[in-house]
C-alpha cells in the first residue's frame, strides 16, 4: 500500500484539528478512498474526512488497510511542512508504517501500526433551518473576537444577517450581512439561534488555511454541521449545542 498527498499542508491541517478532538485515530484506506472518523471521549463532537482515491496521484492499494496512530506524536513528525511538500504513506515490514515527507529536504519515518478501535457511528441525516456558505477565514476572525470574552459562541441568523454574539465581562457581537463579500450563499428560512463552545469551533477552524470557504449549517438548539472542502477532500464537522 502506498499513496502520496501531494499537498502535505492537507493532511497537516487535518492532523491538527484530529490531535485537538482525540489521542488515537485510524486511517481506513480503500480501493475507493481514505476515511477519518473521530469522536472526542465526551461525545460532542465528530470529524469526519473523506478524500476520493482520484485526488492522489499515487494511490497503490490492492487489498483494504488501517493505518492507527497517536495524533500527537505524527502531528509533530509532520511539523514544519511547507507548501508544494508531500507526504507519502506507505505499509512497512513487520505491520509498519513508513511516511516520507517529500520537499526541499526528505524526512522519513517508519512508525508502529496501533490497533485503534473506529467508531461505529451510524450515518446521521439532519434537516437545518440555516445554510451559509461564507469564507473560513472570517469565520475564524469572528470566533477567535468572541471566545476572547466568552467560552460560548452563539449563532444567530435571520432573513437578512448572520450574527456570531457572546457574553462575559463584556458583550461582543460580530455581524455579517446577507450581502457581505465574505458570503457565496445564503439560506434562512426562519430566525434561528444556537451556542456552541468555543473552544471546540476553534479547534477545527484552523482548516481555514487550506479551504476558503465553509458551509455552516444550523438550527436552533440543534448540532452545528460545518463542511469545508480541500483538494478534492471533504471535512465534516459535526458539533453537539450547548444548553
Amino acid at each position: 500500500m502506498k499513496v502520496i498527498f501531494d499537498n502535505g499542508l492537507v493532511l497537516k491541517s487535518i492532523l491538527d484539528s484530529l490531535s485537538r478532538l482525540v489521542d488515537e485515530a485510524a486511517i481506513g484506506i480503500n480501493e475507493k478512498g481514505i476515511l477519518i472518523k473521530a469522536m472526542d471521549p465526551a461525545h460532542i463532537a465528530l470529524l469526519t474526512v473523506e478524500i476520493p482515491r482520484e485526488v492522489f496521484t499515487t494511490y497503490e492499494v490492492e487489498e483494504p488497510f488501517t493505518f492507527g496512530f497517536n495524533t500527537h506524536y505524527v502531528n509533530r513528525l509532520l511539523r514544519g511542512i511547507s507548501k508544494g511538500d508531500k507526504v507519502a504513506i506507505a505499509s512497512a515490514e513487520f505491520g509498519d508504517v513508513r511516511i516520507d515527507v517529500i520537499g526541499m529536504i526528505n524526512r522519513k519515518y517508519v512508525i508502529k501500526n496501533l490497533e485503534v478501535t473506529v467508531p461505529d457511528i451510524p450515518e446521521i441525516r439532519l434537516e437545518f433551518d440555516a445554510k451559509i456558505s461564507l469564507n473560513s477565514e472570517e469565520l475564524k476572525k469572528g470566533v477567535e473576537r468572541v471566545s476572547s470574552i466568552s467560552p460560548g459562541v452563539t449563532f444567530y441568523a435571520d432573513e437578512s444577517e448572520f450574527k456570531l454574539m457572546g457574553t462575559g465581562e463584556s458583550e461582543v457581537v460580530v455581524e455579517i450581512p446577507k450581502e457581505a463579500e465574505a458570503v457565496k450563499l445564503y439560506e434562512v428560512s426562519k430566525e434561528v439561534v444556537s451556542k456552541y463552545s468555543a473552544d471546540y469551533l476553534n479547534d477545527v477552524l484552523n482548516m481555514s488555511r487550506i479551504s476558503e470557504y465553509v458551509d455552516v449549517n444550523f438550527s436552533s438548539q440543534k448540532p452545528l454541521m460545518l463542511d469545508f472542502e480541500a483538494e478534492g477532500g471533504k471535512v465534516k464537522y459535526l458539533l453537539a449545542p450547548q444548553q
